[in-house]
């Protein structure tokens, strides 16, 4: 994985694929950030929940990598969620295809 930790990135993830379904603070895209990290700087998410139940709200943050058959890959991560009000919940996919 390339740009793993972020550090080769301005405020848009470099390497990395980004997008969002729903709604996300007015329309705005996640953004790498030093505020709140585990290290130096990580992604933060903007999704909101506008209250509609039938809206899905979803943001990805994608990278795809050569793999080879037969051997073992190891991807760790860190995941925090921040802000949180009443009743609200936050799901974490991760996908390995």
């Amino acid at each position: 994985i390339e740009n793993s930790s972020f550090k080769d990135s301005g405020s848009i993830p470099t390497k990395w694929s980004f997008w969002y379904q729903g709604k996300c603070d007015g329309g705005t895209k996640g953004s790498i950030t030093t505020s709140l990290c585990r290290s130096t700087r990580c992604y933060k998410g903007q999704c909101t929940d506008d209250g509609d139940a039938s809206t899905t709200i979803a943001e990805y943050l994608v990278q795809r990598f050569p793999a080879t058959i037969g051997q073992s890959y190891s991807i760790s991560f860190w995941f925090r969620r921040v802000r949180s009000s009443g009743g609200e919940s936050a799901t974490l996919l991760i996908r390995v295809l």
